[in-house]
């Protein structure tokens, strides 16, 4: 069995995270210890005369991991996904919209 956490960012400004800023979550996603998978989503636009959600969000993340608890101790404290609300790390991903 295999845990997936998403997480969805979505900023006031409606512009993709920063390519250096990408390159350092990389990095960071990488580093996470019992990550399994990481899949990085960004940003497109496509038009539908019938349905307007409104401008799609900028950065969703979708982390697997084997069990609960590795995902826990990737989500802690002082967990490396903890990271992801440095502003001084990753500034764009700090102040958006986490859900």
């Amino acid at each position: 069995m295999s845990i997936c956490l998403f997480l969805t960012f979505r900023s006031r400004v409606t512009r993709s995270p920063d390519s250096s800023e990408v390159t350092r979550l990389d990095g960071l996603l990488r580093a996470t210890p019992k990550l399994l998978k990481a899949l990085v989503h960004t940003s497109s636009r496509a038009d539908d005369p019938y349905l307007d959600d409104g401008p799609p969000p900028q950065l969703v993340l979708q982390l697997y991991f084997a069990e609960l608890p590795d995902l826990e101790a990737a989500l802690a404290h002082n967990g490396n996904l903890g990271l992801l609300m440095s502003r001084n790390e990753f500034p764009d991903l700090a102040s958006a919209d986490v859900t």
